[in-house]
């Protein structure tokens, strides 16, 4: 499976992207927000921060992919070191299917990868549920980063 990732740290970069081909699968890595946005809808998965390269705001990024027709379901991982305040950070879990804190070790990613994957694979039925929930929770967080910054 093609893991993108957006991390704003090239060391994070590089040694997630070596563990996971380690463990066979295939990292893509994208530095800026739109090199992401177009490698995007080839990922099985993305996995990226919550501040990205160059200062962009990875809730932003989230609400692009989730606005894209061609990336509205590919599952995201949101691995941070960023502290949220408690509005934001569940509107961040509601939208994506994964959250992990920094420092993470590249084997809890690759478990949270698999988790992921596995769960979409096998819940093709409840992602079409969970489909029109994203939609909602696509505007909790732009609200919720709207409030943020005032």
């Amino acid at each position: 499976p093609v893991v993108l990732l957006v991390q704003q740290n090239c060391d994070d970069r590089e040694m997630y992207a070596e563990f996971l081909r380690y463990r066979r699968f295939r990292p893509v890595i994208a530095v800026t927000v739109p090199e992401a946005l177009q490698l995007a809808p080839t990922a099985d998965v993305v996995v990226t921060g919550i501040v990205l390269p160059n200062g962009a705001d990875g809730l932003d990024f989230i609400t692009r992919l989730r606005d894209e027709p061609r990336t509205k379901t590919t599952p995201i991982i949101v691995l941070t070191a960023t502290m949220l305040t408690g509005e934001r950070q569940q509107a961040v879990e509601s939208i994506c299917e994964g959250f992990l804190r920094k420092p993470c070790l590249p084997g809890a990613l690759v478990r949270e990868v698999r988790r992921v994957l596995a769960a979409v694979r096998g819940g093709a039925v409840e992602q079409a549920a969970d489909f029109a929930s994203r939609g909602t929770a696509s505007r909790r967080l732009r609200a919720a980063s709207r409030r943020s910054r005032t």
